[in-house]
């Protein structure tokens, strides 16, 4: 085993280590929680301004109340597709646990202009939708799985490449003590053919400070992804938390000639697994920082094998300056090393976002440096990524949506490179039930023939019924 496998193996049993003896420690001194407040606790807002993943709740000019600053480890159970916490669903098409959470249908018309010796197409489809959970409660621990597939229907035919994407989403949050808390996520997409939603690739929740930079880059044929976490967040003090968090990927990218007829057939595996540890103090309420160390091995298979350890090590700061204004920041390097290759060597790895809710607005802008794991798309070059998203009210019913975005690789060219620009407008018919219109602009370019190349421009519109959630506790 290599210098890299041995000192990986090393941090993790070191980290899962720390954890148990922390415990166990834990267990054998009394609790006595009533004499030594926990100063770090976080209130969460009970009435939520709305953001952008919930588009049918009514603006206010109250602005919402302290919540905290962000951790480096956000280990809550989100709604699919959300940087929100899941906190149930006020649907009335709920019968015990199992709830209908939104149904939605939308008209696109999809057109590709492609370059790199990519084929240009127009497509117009009808997409049917819809947000299936259960929802299980047990004394304090929470049970979740989110079903969201999507049925695509093309001139009558429901066999197409974009004929039917399924996503499942799994998490669950088990108390083990009043300390240590263990929470499981699991996220499963299956794509065929291109992402036909532009949706809001920078998702980021208002009222908590927490943002989420999603998918960017598109592949050229199916691919198929699951990722697992199992995270430990223990409270070794009143101001003081270590999160421990396992994490393994598979993703499976593949293409034939009935995907496309002017391209090669080809298959693309890769797996990752990772670890992270953090350690977080809490200055004050509305303040964190801390030490985050992650270790990832990333194998990747068909066509050619390789195999490359990453080990990254950041300072963390965040705070909230009002209660409706977030930032954070990590700094630090990563050491690249790929068995087989002599040496290694070491680059930036940074990150930034910031967070403003105005009276009738809000703004969210995030940076990524690195190597970052946010695509379906992995490389051993570094990365650069930068988001923007500005969403306004113009009154209770109707309101805009606006977003920029910019990503390429490090090095020369040929390199991938892209970029969008997405704009969507909601009017609010009735109550849970609005209108929707988007456009989207996205270019992208790559010497991988696993990525599409060219220009997009994606024309949307739907009709959709989503239940706004229940309020926070």
């Amino acid at each position: 085993m290599s210098w890299v496998g041995r000192w990986t193996l090393r941090t993790l049993c070191t980290a899962g280590i720390l954890c148990v003896f922390s415990f166990a420690s834990h267990a054998q001194q009394p609790e006595d929680t009533s004499s030594q407040p926990d100063s770090s606790q976080q209130p969460v807002p009970d009435s939520p301004k709305p953001t952008s993943q919930d588009p049918n709740s009514s603006p206010t000019d109250t602005p919402p109340p302290t919540a905290g600053a962000p951790k480096p480890i956000d280990t809550t159970i989100k709604a699919a597709g959300s940087s929100i916490p899941w906190v149930g669903s006020t649907s009335l098409l709920k019968w015990g646990p199992f709830s209908v959470a939104s149904l939605d249908y939308n008209y696109i018309r999809d057109q590709l202009d492609g370059t790199a010796g990519q084929p240009s197409t127009s497509i117009g489809l009808n997409v049917f939708s819809a947000d299936l959970a259960l929802d299980w409660m047990f004394k304090k621990n929470r049970f979740l799985l989110q079903y969201t597939p999507n049925l695509a229907i093309a001139n009558g035919d429901v066999s197409t490449n974009a004929g039917l994407d399924n996503s499942i989403d799994f998490g669950t949050s088990i108390e083990l003590s009043p300390r240590l808390t263990m929470t499981l996520k699991d996220q499963f997409s299956q794509v065929r053919s291109r992402r036909l939603f532009s949706e809001n690739y920078l998702l980021s929740d208002v009222s908590t400070g927490n943002s989420m930079q999603a998918n960017f880059l598109e592949n050229s044929g199916t691919y198929l992804q699951d990722t697992f976490t199992v995270a430990f967040d223990y409270k070794w003090s009143p101001r003081t938390t270590i999160t421990f968090q396992p994490e393994y990927r598979y993703l499976r990218t593949s293409s034939d000639q009935s995907d496309n007829p002017t391209q090669p057939s080809y298959r693309a595996n890769q797996q990752m697994g990772a670890g992270s540890v953090a350690v977080t103090y809490a200055l004050s309420p509305l303040s964190n920082i801390g030490v985050l160390d992650s270790v990832q091995y990333l194998r990747t298979l068909d066509v050619v094998t390789t195999e490359t350890f990453y080990n990254t090590t950041q300072f963390f700061y965040s705070r909230q300056l009002s209660p409706s204004w977030f930032i954070q920041g990590l700094v630090g390097a990563q050491l690249n090393s790929q068995i087989g290759v002599p040496g290694h060597y070491w680059r930036l790895s940074a990150g930034a976002t910031l967070i403003k809710q105005f009276q009738h607005s809000s703004i969210s802008i995030a940076y990524m440096r690195g190597r970052g794991t946010t695509t379906t798309y992995t490389t051993n070059n570094s990365e650069d990524r930068v988001d923007v998203n500005y969403r306004v009210e113009f009154n209770r019913r109707l309101s805009a949506n606006v977003g920029l975005g910019y990503y390429r690789e490090a090095g020369q060219d040929p390199r991938t490179q892209a970029k969008y620009a997405t704009a969507d407008v909601r009017y609010l018919l009735a109550p849970a039930i609005y209108l929707s219109g988007e456009y989207s602009r996205r270019y992208q370019s790559s010497p991988d023939i696993q990525l599409i190349s060219g220009n997009r421009n994606t024309y949307t519109f739907g009709v959709h019924w989503q239940p706004s959630p229940l309020p926070r506790h």
